[in-house]
């Protein structure tokens, strides 16, 4: 075992990715997992900062087969062990991880802990900690902005990726990065041509963020603009909450690289993609709040993806993956961000974003 801090304590789900343990290490919706790897070898190209994608790990703990003491790669600046070590995060190894997977497969997600033997066992007697805790940790505290395009977007920080802002942009877009909790009324005052939903802690049930749920439910209704809304994983969960959805707990959620998603307006065109949740939203609760299912699991046929049927609302569950900017589909991931960008300039032609008494844009 190692562990430079003691043990730890969180939801223990498996990920089958085969690559990418730092950067599932360092993404927010790995908040407070015990991630158990099905992959055996972990670490065998080592680490480096342009893999994270926060700034520091998010995740509680590892369960890995084996942990690589000699690894190879030009971009490495660390061992895997070098940066656990860093960071103070347990890691169990030598576990066979597959038989592990199988129990959490038939027994479903469950709390666990990681200690040593003469270690003290947590107390998991009382609840586990509640997500408007788990977001207030990684949130942004304050609301500030990365200069680009002239459409402008508020980004409403749920645990946003770092590549995530970046493509976004890429594209063209003015950010502004606003924390969670930040009222529909002061939103709106920022008169942005897009709202974006980020995603967020994935193990956490999305209903017991009411305070969220009803302030997304009221930048919507008082929009009277017809702002675009575009959300992803937990963003798509408070969309559809918001308008009236209901989510539901997975058996032992989505996570890893390798989910198939059909995407059902392209000609049934079918790509991988990552994931990382425990809950998804009925697809028959998201069709009577007004939706219309645009992506659907392979594996399991659950809704990854929906437009509302009036409204300029559309999200997905799976977690944006950037593509090869060479790659020109449209079918790729990107292309949702690109339809997003030409809503939101729709509405910055219209003017209906603007403010009519002069007030603020989202632009420092």
């Amino acid at each position: 075992m190692l562990s430079p801090s003691g043990g730890c304590g969180g939801e223990v789900v498996f990920n089958t990715s085969m690559f990418g343990h730092q950067e599932i290490m360092t993404d927010p919706s790995s908040f407070g997992q015990i991630i158990v790897f099905t992959y055996p070898l972990i670490g065998n190209y080592g680490g480096s900062e342009i893999f994270s994608l926060s700034q520091k790990p998010q995740a509680s703990g590892l369960v890995v087969r084996e942990l690589c003491d000699y690894p190879n790669n030009h971009a490495m600046e660390y061992t895997f062990p070098e940066y656990l070590m860093k960071w103070g995060i347990p890691c169990l190894h030598g576990v066979d991880t597959r038989a592990l997977a199988k129990k959490i497969r038939d027994s479903g997600t469950m709390r666990g802990f990681i200690k040593r033997r003469d270690d003290t066992a947590p107390d998991f007697s009382s609840t586990e900690p509640g997500i408007e805790s788990s977001l207030s940790k990684i949130s942004a505290r304050e609301i500030y902005s990365i200069p680009g395009g002239d459409v402008n977007v508020a980004v409403l920080d749920f645990g946003v990726r770092s590549d995530v802002l970046s493509a976004l942009h890429d594209i063209g877009l003015n950010l502004v990065i606003i924390p969670f909790g930040t009222p529909a009324e002061k939103i709106l005052s920022l008169s942005p041509d897009g709202i974006f939903l980020s995603d967020g802690p994935g193990s956490q049930n999305p209903a017991k963020l009411e305070h969220s749920i009803k302030n997304l439910k009221n930048l919507i209704q008082n929009s009277r603009q017809k702002i675009p809304v575009f959300g992803v994983g937990l963003g798509h969960l408070l969309m559809g909450l918001a308008m009236g959805a209901e989510a539901e707990k997975l058996k032992f959620g989505h996570h890893g690289s390798n989910h198939p998603v059909k995407d059902l307006l392209s000609d049934n065109y079918v790509f991988m993609t990552s994931q990382n949740h425990n809950y998804i939203l009925g697809k028959h609760s998201a069709e009577r709040s007004g939706f219309e299912i645009t992506h659907a699991e392979l594996n399991d046929g659950t809704a990854e993806g929906m437009r509302h049927r009036e409204l300029p609302l559309f999200s997905v569950q799976y977690q944006y993956v950037p593509q090869d900017k060479k790659i020109k589909s449209p079918n790729d991931d990107l292309s949702l961000f690109r339809q997003f960008l030409s809503m939101a300039n729709e509405t910055k032609n219209s003017g209906l974003a603007a403010d009519k008494k002069g007030g603020q844009k989202c632009r420092d």
